[in-house]
């Protein structure tokens, strides 16, 4: 995957070892430069890196739903979610639909 030799793969969220350990095999499988960071402050913004190249920055979301996790949004996510590309994953889907339920 030569293709991603000059890219940045940030793994963002609290499961540090986790987090570090799926950064490892990311760097391993595609040659990016991955790391893993406990928030969105860990992320480099367009301002902060050479030469602005696109990045990925994948949210680890254990445990909650979608809106939890997007309620949690400060003004350094904002910065990231604006420059590079995000994923989220460890979503629950349904969780928010069956804390609904049960209210």
């Amino acid at each position: 995957m030569a293709a991603l030799k000059n890219k940045q793969i940030y793994v963002i969220g609290p499961l540090k070892a986790q987090n570090e350990l799926m950064a490892f095999f990311l760097e391993q499988e595609t040659g990016a430069s991955c790391r893993a960071v406990r928030n969105f402050g860990g992320v480099q913004t367009k301002d902060d890196a050479k030469g602005g190249n696109e990045s990925l920055a994948l949210w680890d979301c254990f445990g909650r739903d979608t809106q939890a996790c997007l309620s949690e949004l400060d003004a350094d996510a904002k910065t990231v979610l604006t420059q590079h590309y995000v994923a989220l994953f460890n979503l629950i889907p349904w969780l928010g639909e069956r804390k609904r339920l049960s209210a």
